[in-house]
């Protein structure tokens, strides 16, 4: 978060000072930390057994159909998980990410697609290829209305919620960079991977 503050601070007219902005971060984090800490309750446990309600809470693995990708994560992906297919132009990020697809369908797992970069009509004729047919649980917005992350993210949920989608693909995040709700990102000092995790 402090990533983003630093962000949201620089179109600020005038921004504020850097111990004023990290006074006020601290300040807030530990007013939220101690409404959680009293809203939440715990008790103390043997570790032994903290451990084994831990691995009752862990989200079921999806596993991907890729045999090396899925020992690496132990099984495949669980719900939360942020991946970032990253590669040069004409590489096979967006195949991949329709192969994947495809094997998430196997075990059906609806997946979302944004795609800003191929048109649907491509996008569909390439699932085509690989045997999908009308009707697969694979969805989009029917227009792309917008690009700003708000609109992106109703339809996320929107998803999610009325289709049941667990895993959502947008080609590429490079298209949403300035559409970042946290203030402009241009001359950010932060590496590509900083900015797209915001």
């Amino acid at each position: 978060m402090w990533l983003t503050v630093l962000n949201w601070n620089k179109s600020n007219t005038p921004p504020l000072s850097d111990k004023e902005l990290r006074n006020t971060f601290n300040s807030i984090t530990s007013s939220e930390r101690r409404k959680h800490t009293e809203e939440e309750d715990a008790p103390v446990v043997k570790i032994s057994d903290a451990v084994k309600k831990l691995a009752q809470d862990i989200s079921v693995k999806m596993a991907t159909g890729f045999d090396l990708l899925d020992s690496v994560t132990k099984g495949g992906f669980v719900d939360g998980d942020l991946i970032l297919i990253v590669g040069q132009t004409g590489e096979g990020k967006t195949t991949f990410a329709q192969t994947l697809t495809y094997n998430l369908l196997k075990n059906q797992i609806h997946t979302a697609w944004f795609s800003f970069e191929v048109i649907l009509t491509e996008l569909w004729e390439k699932f085509k290829d690989m045997g999908l047919e009308d009707g697969v649980e694979i969805y989009t917005p029917e227009r792309y209305v917008s690009r700003k992350l708000q609109w992106i993210k109703r339809k996320i949920i929107e998803a999610r919620d009325v289709h049941k989608c667990k895993v959502v693909c947008i080609d590429h995040l490079g298209f949403l960079v300035s559409e970042y709700d946290g203030g402009a990102v241009h001359g950010m000092n932060a590496n590509l991977a900083t900015v797209y995790g915001m």
